[in-house]
């Protein structure tokens, strides 16, 4: 095997190593340890040595690991701790640190193994620990606390941050647990090894560290420049989060402007990155858009899983989200100015790595008020759209596709100013030109009817009989009187009883005149057709000894020879319709045989039919196959006056908007 290099971090060597055990000193210890390493005759001497010189060895080889890595610090030291006790055999290791009032402290979950109680520590050993930075070297003194056991006092470089004490030097130490002293050299030579890696690991941190911010700056710079630059709120809104989600390499990254009203949470314009248009009817949109408003209400940085559990149940809309999205963590910022005015919010989706460290958070919360201060001042430049349209319209001319758009258009136009009649189309009924009607002549009872509707009947046929039973008892009872009446006129002028005949011949009379009534009666038992047609409406066909009043309607007779269709124009159409205008029915039934005429007239007060109000336009047509019955129904086309075809299409939409600018 190869011996490694004596330095393998490629740092500065190691501190000055001075060993006292009760107050005598040990010196040269690492020297001793690091020529048996390096030494091939020093290290075949005993199988011992030998054994110690591979481990070094291993050890060496984890130390360049840990400095090719580049671990994170909670890693780094963790790796530090467990290598001193696998390859130095420390019961325990633990980094003690200095607080800012000068105690020395170790930290809990800083040590590994086992270590002396924390109060125990802070008591006894501060003044060691703050000798041990003095003298910068490493010290192996007894444990007071812990009978037995000696600690390796191990101080760490500079610090990664470039700051220091008063000394100059960093206010860590690595603390060894060991059980004897005898043999204390390769702890010695171990600690220094681990402590010289560990500077060197955290000044490599702090270099990357510093590299990473001066990157972040340059990055952010560029992004707030690219944004001013853009035209619209919407387009920077999409720039940032493309931008975005390409530098921090996070998929799922989401800008929204807040509402136009400043009491209002509601988010307004939204960009998702890669995604040129989402579709507002979608889960994930909604997902997005409660998130984005819930950060909004929340006025501060929030994060999802949350740190403490008693916000799991403020984070409803984060969990949501991350359900969504299927990933790990949500964190979301509102987009403030350094005015305090609050522009927009947004949010990073991705797994725990991406979007919870804290350089990340350090980074958006850092942009955030410039991405803002952006943002809002592309708002308040922001011209009208349709200025925007004009400003791109010369660019867009310059391409080919807008030249075949210009083409279209001008056909389109072309197109829209050639003339065609207007046409109404409307709903129609089959209605008889003449209709009469069949009625009671006198009150009493039908005894029979004869007829249904839907039957053709000719004029004089008779439709109905009344009942004339109690009609000829009564003429049977009046013609008697009127007899009495005239013996009893006689009987008076025999007497010469002037006033009494007076009285009978006034009698007669009235007797004559109620026999007339009743003949008349008699002759108009039977209810006859007015005209030639067909039956309409009534039918006494099971409804005989039925008592009627008179002038009852009985029956409804149409004519069939010439039908009126009726024809329900719209009223937001009527203005387009007026007599003479050529007409086109489709009966239902006979759509091949249209029927064609001119408008007779227009009922001049509308009616309601079907829930619409229409006018009702007359037709006249002949009927001579008496194949149109009164009911049927089709469809009409009224052609109107000749107006371009973009008129015919548009003046409805043009007629409601003029109607609303005149208010």
């Amino acid at each position: 095997m190869t011996p490694p290099p004596e330095n393998p971090t490629g740092q500065p060597p190691s501190p000055h190593v001075t060993v006292s055990v009760g107050g005598a000193p040990v010196r040269g210890a690492r020297e001793a340890i690091r020529a048996t390493i390096t030494d091939p005759n020093a290290a075949s001497g005993t199988g011992a040595e030998s054994q110690t010189a591979a481990e070094l060895a291993q050890l060496s080889v984890e130390l360049l690991e840990l400095l090719t890595g580049h671990p994170t610090d909670e890693v780094l030291r963790s790796r530090i701790r467990l290598l001193a006790i696998r390859f130095a055999g420390a019961m325990g290791v633990g980094h003690v640190t200095r607080a800012e009032d000068g105690v020395w402290d170790l930290k809990p979950g800083f040590a590994n193994g086992r270590m002396p109680r924390r109060h125990d520590f802070s008591d006894a050993l501060s003044a060691r620990c703050q000798q041990v930075i003095k003298l910068n070297s490493v010290q192996v003194d007894a444990l007071p606390q812990v009978e037995g056991c000696y600690g390796v006092f191990a101080p760490v470089g500079p610090p990664a941050s470039g700051t220091s004490d008063e000394l100059g030097q960093n206010a860590e130490i690595l603390l060894l647990i060991i059980s004897d002293t005898k043999d204390a050299r390769l702890p010695i030579d171990i600690a220094g090894r681990l402590t010289t890696t560990l500077a060197a690991c955290l000044k490599n941190q702090h270099s990357t560290l510093h590299q990473w911010q001066i990157d972040a700056l340059s990055a952010l710079i560029d992004l707030v420049s690219s944004v001013e630059k853009c035209q619209s709120v919407n387009a920077a809104l999409e720039h940032v989060a493309n931008e975005l989600s390409r530098y921090l390499n996070i998929g799922n990254v989401a800008v929204a402007a807040s509402s136009a009203s400043p009491e209002s949470t509601a988010v307004g314009t939204m960009a998702v990155s890669g995604i040129s248009k989402i579709d507002t009817r979608s889960s994930g949109h909604h997902a997005y858009q409660q998130c984005l408003a819930e950060s909004l209400l929340r006025e501060e940085p929030a994060v999802w899983p949350p740190v403490e559990e008693a916000n799991d149940q403020l984070l409803l809309a984060h969990r949501q989200l991350a359900s969504e999205l299927n990933t790990e963590s949500v964190f979301s910022c509102p987009l403030v100015t350094t005015e305090g005015k609050c522009v927009g919010v947004w949010l990073f989706a991705g797994s725990t790595g991406q979007v919870t460290p804290a350089r990340f958070v350090r980074f958006v919360l850092t942009a955030a008020p410039r991405i803002a201060g952006a943002i809002d001042a592309v708002a308040r430049t922001e011209h009208p759209r349709w200025i925007r349209v004009l400003t791109e319209l010369p660019e867009k001319l310059k391409q080919k596709q807008a030249r075949v758009a210009m083409v279209i258009a001008g056909l389109l136009l072309v197109t829209l100013l050639l003339p065609v009649s207007y046409r109404v189309r409307c709903h129609c009924t089959v209605e008889p030109d003449v209709r009469r009607f069949a009625v009671a002549p006198f009150d009493g009872t039908v005894l029979k009817g004869f007829v249904r509707p839907g039957d053709e009947v000719k004029k004089g046929q008779v439709l109905a009989r009344m009942d004339g039973r109690a009609l000829r008892y009564e003429m049977a009872e009046v013609s008697a009187e009127h007899s009495i009446a005239i013996k009893q006129r006689a009987i008076e002028l025999a007497d010469r009883d002037i006033p009494k005949m007076l009285l009978a011949e006034l009698d007669g009379q009235r007797l004559q005149a109620e026999q007339d009534l009743l003949d008349f009666k008699r002759d108009n038992l039977q209810i006859k057709s007015p005209v030639d047609g067909v039956v309409l409406t009534g039918s006494l066909e099971n409804a005989e000894a039925s008592a009627v009043r008179t002038g009852d309607v009985l029956f409804e007779v149409g004519a069939l020879n010439r039908k009126l269709i009726h024809i329900e124009v719209p009223a937001d159409e009527v203005a387009q319709v007026a007599p003479g205008q050529h007409v086109t029915v489709w009966i239902q039934g006979r759509e091949s045989l249209p029927l064609r005429g001119q408008i007779a007239r227009v009922r001049p007060q509308s009616e309601l039919k079907n829930a619409d109000n229409v006018f009702i336009a007359e037709l006249l047509v002949e009927n001579d196959d008496v194949a149109l019955l009164p009911g049927m129904q089709g469809s009409a086309r009224i052609n109107g006056k000749t107006h371009s075809l973009g008129w015919n299409l548009f003046h409805k939409p043009f007629d409601w908007f003029w109607s609303r600018l005149s208010w």
